[in-house]
């Protein structure tokens, strides 16, 4: 590719993670996205073997060597539902404000559209060298009511962070069946917080000037991402990547909220696939990704008095690691027309049931998927891709740690349609 054409694929990637940041991302597995593409959302997440579109390398860096010079994207609809239901509480007094309010909370940001894009050159007969835009994000909330504190009710409450990255791939054929890739990431992310004032003092936080209702704060950073295929034989193919932590700035804004001092690293991840295919036609996928949000104190943390809002030790979500297993499908079912189904499984996201009122701003519930989508090749250059994926209701239940007999309900559901496009010459 020429050196123009070269700046004007990343020009469009450097638009396009604009675009990305100004949408808060799917929520699904904890806030990380069950899928980045089109084609891995029509499996559940599924697709680490799979060399489908220029967007495939977002799962797997080495998958930008099977997919040839293509440039494409993806536009996805994203619907959460997201319910507090919070029981009676029985302290009195001075000691009444540390009650969560009564009543049943409903989230008010129901819709996201969420973009992302992929360009992918072919450098000779082994290589190849690629620009990617993806997503993560959706700890995002609105309630129109603070659920958080019964004295001194202050109106909408709730938090948005978003996160985009953008990565240049490159992988290589080392031959004997292997492939291996690698991309560097630049990573943004935003993060908002309102309606906390319930938090923001010198008793709860370490600073409580920068605990609320300070606008977006921004943090940057990067980490990378290796992957790698081995196809032994014609009908078995093994995949695994890894994405590093992201070393990440600090939320400043936020100092006062999250654990050391408003530190907000995004988690590593690792994940390992195999595609078996029973005839040349079909691929069944069989995948594992091990998320490690416990390596994150301000998502790790449990909650705790012993320690302010802000501290190294102060209190987060409560969240821990997170094992996701996929099983999917896919079929070329004529030479125009693939078609594609997967489900998913997540394990809890916390099993503590006094982190319940701090999830009532992430109510990470989601453990199951279900998912279909299929391709249709309009020419020999253009196809088009359409998925529709569903999360299952899902909950937690737990307490207010300040009043054990006070019960919290978190409530949370997802559907999602994507639509992609891939241009291949």
């Amino acid at each position: 590719m020429s050196h123009r054409g070269w700046k004007a694929a990343a020009g469009v990637a450097g638009l396009a993670v604009s675009v990305g940041l100004a949408m808060p991302a799917h929520a699904t597995n904890g806030y990380f996205s069950n899928g980045y593409d089109a084609q891995s959302i029509g499996m559940a997440g599924a697709g680490l073997t799979l060399s489908q579109s220029a967007t495939s390398a977002t799962l797997n860096p080495a998958l930008g060597e099977g997919e040839g010079d293509s440039i494409g994207g993806c536009f996805t609809a994203f619907r959460p539902l997201r319910k507090a239901n919070v029981g009676a509480g029985h302290l009195t007094g001075n000691y009444a404000g540390y009650d969560v309010n009564e009543g049943q909370f409903t989230s008010k940001r129901n819709f996201f559209p969420i973009p992302c894009f992929g360009y992918n050159h072919v450098l000779d007969a082994k290589s190849s060298l690629g620009v990617l835009m993806y997503a993560n994000g959706g700890m995002d909330t609105h309630y129109a009511v603070d659920p958080f504190r019964a004295q001194g009710t202050v109106g909408a409450t709730g938090v948005d962070l978003a996160q985009a990255f953008l990565s240049v791939n490159y992988a290589r054929k080392i031959g004997g069946g292997l492939t291996l890739g690698v991309a560097p990431v630049l990573a943004v992310q935003r993060f908002e917080a309102m309606g906390l004032q319930g938090f923001a003092n010198s008793t709860a936080s370490q600073y409580p000037n920068n605990v609320t209702n300070n606008g977006y704060s921004y943090s940057y950073g990067g980490g990378f991402k290796v992957g790698a295929t081995y196809q032994p034989i014609n009908w078995l193919k093994l995949a695994v990547a890894y994405q590093s932590q992201m070393w990440m700035t600090r939320f400043g804004k936020y100092a006062g909220l999250f654990a050391g001092g408003g530190a907000f690293d995004i988690p590593a991840s690792v994940s390992e696939g195999i595609d078996i295919k029973p005839i040349p036609a079909v691929d069944v996928l069989l995948e594992e990704q091990h998320i490690f949000y416990s390596q994150i104190p301000a998502i790790a943390n449990g909650y705790t008095t012993a320690a302010q809002l802000g501290s190294a030790a102060g209190s987060g979500f409560g969240w821990k690691d997170m094992d996701v297993w996929r099983v999917a499908l896919q079929w070329k079912a004529t030479p125009k027309i693939t078609l594609r189904t997967g489900y998913s499984h997540a394990t809890p996201f916390t099993n503590g049931q006094g982190d319940a009122e701090f999830n009532i701003l992430a109510p990470a519930t989601i453990r199951n998927h279900v998912a279909v989508g299929g391709d249709y090749q309009f020419t020999k250059h253009w196809t088009g891709t359409v998925a529709y994926q569903h999360a299952f209701n899902a909950s937690l239940s737990g307490y207010n740690p300040n009043d054990t007999a006070q019960p919290i309900a978190l409530n949370m559901s997802e559907d999602l349609v994507s639509f992609g496009v891939n241009y291949k010459w």
